[in-house]
């Protein structure tokens, strides 16, 4: 850890005097200065110990210079350089501040130009380095679990921390990279201002915080570096952004998720991303059975927008369920088959395809691109291709299979990276496929540090991770408007690296059972928006149910009005089927889904009891308009709760709209304010959707 003092530069302070009249706020001097700091000569953000000696003392034998830039979104770049002549090796910060956001982003690189491989790098970090924190007393850490397929995914947690020698250590779990946590962290003091931090690395992150009094120090990297660089070898660190904020921490979030909306989400032909409303379906059910749903969804008018075909369609032709089964899984067990199950799909998916289209609908179809299962054709084809876990460690039984030998793709092969990118095209091509879903349902940590010799630790991962990036730019890049589903075993992949290039349509396996309790769905939603404005889920809903479709509404929403059989199979819709209601609930949600992006609003506390309202805000200040969502619980004897909603003018009038009532009511904001937003459930376990508008836009 460098303990370097936090001086900030004559030049930093003359720059800030000239750019801050123009956006203002001591959050802006702080993220400016902070800037010029990790790009200077004397405190760089990198860290590492190279053949035993610190990086301070080996950068200090180095010739630095800086590269001054704005790129094509008009962040201000430095680039910022340390040439070792004798070694070859240069060091490299870069660097980018936004241009109306306090947040400053950053990588860090070295690279070996010489001609000798060079010694060892151990503790590679993209940052290490201090922070001053004013305020008093301790601190807090405000942050989320990750997704472990639980009831309590994305819990929020704030975690008091002694100012003096007090330390937090969050890190990825097998090479998932939001498994035990979700990689961003608000921490604070007493004086209202704070730094939000977040590390973007699709595998085995670490971050450690230690206080100081006023300072934190901040070291996150790579879990485990032991490496040495060939020569013409360069590597990245995991990117780091720091978001500096002033004011209410609630507010601070919300810079975030409009800094999330406008550079961290993916742009479709340049637009902003639209989540789809999808309709899921097993890819084991034969086509007629496709082309039926389709034709059914077409008649209804109903607002799907999206189908949605899932594991099971491949594995070359054999018998195979029309529905998954845990005591089965065939799918589990053909991955790196990708050739289609002609035996249900006679035609390929192309007819499916073109019939989605054909109904105003896009079509997603699911892969596991990175993995092969032993026997498969590429797997058979291309050994030395794979990745492969240690002899010594268990192979799961996974359904029917006593024993699965899965391996992975090794991206950082040139070779295989090719034949991906090829394959992957072809099939977009082919099938007509509008969302790309790619799984991960073995963390690669194992397989990655299986075939790192003991002077390389740390080179498997980031050549895969880098080649997982520059795949899925390369992939958006030949097909603009492609949507690339991060499902990554349900939620394992929410980092800024992968926010940028996809979208978590199913965050969480959680909701994959019949049996998925709305709470969670709930609690789910009310975790992750604190950082995360687009992400998605979906269960069973029963007919009539509306407090559990309300509990799973996100940017988007899957949602199948198939019933499911004890079995798991999908049966016909019946003839009393309430179609009134399910149209009133999907209408509803498409009246409202434009909002999630919008500033987000917890009304009360995180709680994952029975017996409390969950509620929370979201709303669009720019354009007047936006929704409350509350849930009286099922134990919950309360059945008023007043709101304190968010982003209130006091001179404005507000109205709002009840779903459910259709009662208008128009509001003063002084009196919204002063007063509070009452909302009246007499009944437990319900729910009340208010549209909130601003009279005067």
């Amino acid at each position: 850890m460098k303990y370097t003092s936090y001086v900030f530069c004559l030049t930093s302070l003359i720059l800030s005097a000239c750019t801050f009249s123009v956006r203002g706020g001591r959050e802006f001097e702080r993220a400016e200065d902070f800037f010029m700091t990790i790009t200077s000569e004397t405190s760089p953000a990198l860290g590492f110990v190279y053949e035993g000696a610190a990086s301070d003392s080996v950068l200090s034998g180095t010739r630095h210079s800086v590269r001054k830039s704005v790129d094509g979104q008009g962040w201000k770049v430095r680039t910022s350089t340390f040439r070792d002549d004798r070694t070859g090796l240069i060091y490299t910060v870069d660097a980018r501040i936004a241009p109306e956001f306090p947040v400053v982003e950053w990588t860090c690189y070295i690279e070996n130009t010489g001609k000798d491989t060079t010694g060892v790098f151990s503790n590679i970090l993209a940052a290490d380095l201090p922070l001053m924190m004013s305020g008093e007393g301790d601190y807090t850490f405000r942050y989320s679990l990750g997704s472990h397929d639980g009831f309590d995914d994305f819990a929020l947690k704030d975690s008091v921390v002694t100012a003096r020698n007090g330390e937090m250590y969050f890190n990825a779990r097998a090479g998932w990279s939001s498994y035990n946590f979700l990689p961003f962290f608000n921490i604070h003091r007493s004086a209202g201002e704070g730094v939000i931090a977040s590390v973007g690395w699709a595998g085995q992150w670490k971050a450690r915080f230690t206080t100081a009094g006023d300072v934190l120090n901040v070291e996150s990297g790579l879990e485990k570096t032991n490496l040495r660089l060939y020569p013409g070898e360069k590597i990245r660190t995991p990117l780091i952004m720091m978001l500096f904020w002033n004011g209410e921490c609630t507010d601070a979030h919300n810079v975030l998720r409009r800094y999330i909306v406008k550079y961290s989400s993916p742009k479709p032909s340049g637009k902003d991303i639209v989540v789809p409303i999808s309709f899921p379906s097993w890819g084991g059910t034969s086509t007629e059975k496709h082309l039926a749903n389709i034709a059914k969804i077409k008649e209804l008018d109903v607002c799907y927008d999206n189908y949605w075909i899932d594991a099971g369609w491949f594995g070359g032709p054999h018998e195979t369920l029309p529905y998954q089964d845990s005591a089965d899984e065939d799918w589990y067990g053909v991955v790196g088959d990708w050739n289609v199950n002609t035996v249900v799909h006679p035609d390929g998916l192309k007819v499916v395809s073109d019939a989605a289209h054909e109904a105003g609908m896009k079509f997603l179809l699911w892969f596991e691109l990175e993995r092969a299962v032993a026997g498969t054709p590429v797997a058979v084809e291309h050994p030395e291709w794979m990745l492969h876990l240690p002899d010594s460690y268990p192979r799961p039984k996974v359904g029917k299979y006593p024993r699965v030998d899965a391996h992975m793709i090794d991206l950082g092969n040139e070779e295989a990276y090719q034949w991906l990118l090829s394959f992957v095209s072809r099939h977009i091509e082919e099938t007509g496929i509008d969302i790309l879903r790619n799984d991960n349902n073995t963390g690669g940590l194992k397989y990655w540090t299986n075939k790192d010799a003991e002077d390389r630790l740390g080179m498997t991962e980031i050549r895969y991770i880098t080649n997982l990036y520059r795949l899925l730019d390369e992939l958006l890049e030949r097909y603009p408007d492609l949507i690339v589903d991060n499902c990554a075993g349900g939620g394992h992949r929410l980092e800024l690296e992968m926010l940028r290039r996809s979208v978590a349509l199913h965050r969480t396996d959680y909701t994959c059972h019949a049996w998925a309790d709305p709470i969670g769905c709930q609690l789910h939603a009310f975790g992750i928006m604190n950082w995360i404005p687009y992400s998605n889920t979906g269960t069973a809903i029963k007919p009539c149910d509306s407090y559990s479709f309300r509990s799973n509404m996100n940017a988007g929403l899957n949602f199948n009005f198939l019933p499911r059989s004890e079995r798991g199979d999908y049966l016909e819709a019946p003839a009393d089927y309430p179609w009134d209601w399910f149209r009133k609930m999907m209408r509803q949600h498409a009246e409202i889904k434009d909002c999630f992006n919008g500033d987000y609003f917890p009304l009360t506390e995180f709680d994952l009891g029975k017996d409390v309202w969950c509620a929370y805000q979201l709303y669009k200040p720019e354009e007047g308009k936006g929704f409350i969502l509350a849930f009286r619980r099922e134990e919950c004897t309360e059945p008023v709760f007043n709101a304190k909603l968010g982003d209130i003018e006091p001179d404005a009038l507000y109205g709002f709209v009840n779903f459910d009532t259709g009662e208008i009511k128009e509001v003063e904001g002084s009196e919204l304010i002063s007063d509070g937003f009452t909302i009246i459930l007499d009944e437990p376990r319900s729910s009340a959707l208010i549209k909130m508008y601003r009279k005067d836009q």
